[in-house]
């Protein structure tokens, strides 16, 4: 959506005007915490990256396919 040069201006004010904090991992022991006070009965914390697209014939045809081979 920008040039080149627009992204390389922004980076270099973003570099200038930030300092890192400590690295830690309290943002993991946060969620953790929140997803446990929702008494989920799934502990499958993984995102989806890409969802499923093929239909149900698809798959069928797959898991035959899978067993023919084996």
């Amino acid at each position: 959506m920008f040039g080149r040069r627009v992204g390389i201006t922004a980076a270099n004010e973003y570099k200038k005007n930030t300092k890192p904090d400590k690295l830690t991992l309290n943002y993991v022991h946060n969620t953790i915490k929140a997803l446990d006070a929702l008494y989920l009965k799934s502990k499958n914390y993984t995102p989806i990256l890409l969802p499923e697209y093929r239909s149900e014939i698809v798959k069928d045809r797959l898991i035959q396919l899978y067993e023919q081979l084996s």
